[in-house]
């Protein structure tokens, strides 16, 4: 019984770096964000970044990109992006659009 117990353990701690997360948080506040207009069109900024979206077609938001190291010997299995808090900004936008390839 000892045997298994001591095999159990070890097999536990041998498959441990295998099963780690890694995560991040990230935070917005409603006054971290600026409203300008621009071309009669709005423009929305976050003190936090300077990225914003590039995808052709789609409005110019605000981004964040998060960077992670992974072990050489890792590997990914899988991303998860979760939002366990979203937050209403009150006004009607008039969005500008990234037309640039």
């Amino acid at each position: 019984m000892k045997r298994r117990i001591v095999l159990i353990l070890l097999a536990w701690v041998a498959c441990a770096p295998f099963r780690a997360q890694i995560g991040g948080h990230v935070e917005v506040e409603v006054d971290e964000l600026s409203f300008t207009q621009q071309d009669g069109y709005d423009i929305i900024r976050w003190s936090g970044g300077t990225d914003k979206t590039q995808e052709v077609g789609a409005p110019e938001l605000p981004v964040i990109f998060k960077t992670y190291v992974v072990p050489l010997e890792a590997q990914v299995t899988g991303v998860e992006v979760s939002s366990s808090n979203r937050m209403a900004v009150e006004g009607n936008f008039k969005l500008t659009y990234n037309l640039t390839c």
